[in-house]
Order: C-alpha cells, then sequence, then structure tokens
C-alpha cells in the first residue's frame, strides 16, 4: 500500500514505524508533526448538503450528530443557521458513541 487517509487514531504510531505514510483529516488544526492533515470545514459541508437535498426538492431536514464532538456540533451549528435562512425546517437527532466506534 502507498498510503492511508484517516482520521486521528492511535493506530497511527505504528503506521508510521512500519513506514506508512498518513494523511489525517480531522476538524481541528494540530495532531502529529509528522502527518500532514485536511481540515474539515462544517459550514462548507453543511452547505454542500443543503445544496444537495434542496436539489432533490426538500425542505424538512435531518440532522443526526455526536453531542460529544466538536465537529459534529459545528457541523449541526451551520445546518440550522443556513437552513434558517431559507426558510426550511430541521429536525436534530443526537446520540452517544459506542465504545466500538470511539475505541474505548
Amino acid at each position: 500500500m502507498d498510503g492511508i487517509i484517516m482520521r486521528n487514531s492511535p493506530l497511527a504510531d505504528n503506521l508510521l514505524k512500519k513506514g506508512i505514510p498518513l494523511i489525517a483529516v480531522l476538524h481541528y488544526s494540530s495532531g502529529k508533526k509528522e502527518i500532514p492533515i485536511v481540515k474539515t470545514d462544517g459550514k462548507k459541508i453543511a452547505t454542500a448538503a443543503i445544496e444537495h437535498f434542496l436539489g432533490l426538492g426538500y425542505s424538512n431536514f435531518g440532522f443526526c450528530g455526536f453531542v460529544e464532538f466538536e465537529w459534529s456540533n459545528e457541523r449541526l451549528h451551520y445546518f440550522k443557521e443556513i437552513s434558517k435562512q431559507i426558510g426550511c425546517k430541521v429536525h436534530h437527532y443526537s446520540g452517544i458513541v459506542s465504545n466500538e466506534y470511539s475505541g474505548s
């Protein structure tokens, strides 16, 4: 394999030791110095989702998120803000991440 694009993960150290190039996709700007990052943009993600839904003729949206993750809360904020500006309704559902997903 030539390299891996991944979220920040405990596996990163082992992969770096094996000489596998990594790129991290993160919500925040800090991470391991050895790993280049691609930072996500919550506003652009929310805008793209809303534009997609509008293109399908939808105006009554749902958002499923995770309250313990900053990236999810940011996306919800922009999703609600943009939806309100264009007169669309948002239903918000949130949950807690299971141990299987979070790795804890």
